[in-house]
């Protein structure tokens, strides 16, 4: 299984070079190396926004994901 998620994931980063991509994902990492600008959601809200690298930093961030 692995293998074919990283097999997505580099298609689309490649994708991402030509054309703008929306992803929803629940794989964090997987989401947060392709994306540029990301959005957490929290119960239909948008509860942190910013460049990918930057959500990934924010101590905020640990509350939002499932136990």
């Amino acid at each position: 299984m692995v293998g074919v998620i990283e097999e997505i994931a580099e298609r689309l980063q490649e994708l991402v070079k030509e054309i703008a991509v929306v992803i929803v994902e629940q794989h964090l990492n997987l989401a947060l190396r392709i994306a540029d600008y990301a959005y957490v959601l929290d119960r239909g809200r948008v509860a942190l926004e910013g460049r990918s690298s930057t959500v990934h930093r924010d101590p905020r961030l640990l509350q939002f994901l499932a136990p």
